[in-house]
This record gives structure tokens, sequence and C-alpha cells, in this order.
């Protein structure tokens, strides 16, 4: 396995964790970037493309 491929891995299971602690709801956006260590960027670039509720709680927290 290339060093490229174990990072995509890392950031697939990263995702995938994000997603997990996203769907029970109890953390922010904030505590899950800081318990995964990513960017807020990151973590919505990388749920726009696995959750697709995601726009709709973007768009409820703005009200």
């Amino acid at each position: 396995m290339t060093s490229t491929d174990f990072s995509r891995k890392i950031k697939s299971i990263n995702m995938i964790i994000c997603e997990q602690y996203f769907k029970d709801g109890k953390l922010s956006v904030k505590e899950i970037c800081e318990r995964v260590e990513i960017s807020r960027a990151t973590y919505y670039k990388g749920l726009r493309y696995r959750v697709h509720k995601v726009k709709l709680w973007l768009y409820q927290t703005r009200e």
C-alpha cells in the first residue's frame, strides 16, 4: 500500500466517523472537527458527498 492509498483510506475513515457523529446529533460541528482533527471546510466538503441531509441542516441552522 502506497502512502497515497493509506492517506485516502484515513480520510475515508474520518468521514465515516464524522457521518456517525452527525447522525447521532450530540456533538457540534466544532466538537466533531476537533475530535477527528479536520477543518470545518473538510467536514462540510466530505459530508456533502456522503449525507444529503447536511444541506437541509445548514439552512435550518442559519434561520
